[in-house]
């Protein structure tokens, strides 16, 4: 039972390294630019419940 529950908890660092590794491959915004384009999606989104 101790080893079957050491092998999940393995498994599961493994597939957070695994994510965080494709997280840190991937492409990074700058913190103006991920600002700008959260507030004009939130924009968007308030224009199209409001189109309704």
């Amino acid at each position: 039972m101790v080893q079957r529950d050491d092998e999940r908890r393995d498994e599961k660092v493994e597939a957070l390294r695994l994510l965080i590794d494709e997280r840190r491959a991937g492409v990074f915004i700058d913190l103006d630019d991920g600002e700008r384009e959260t507030r004009a999606m939130l924009a968007r989104k308030r224009k199209a419940r409001t189109a309704q």
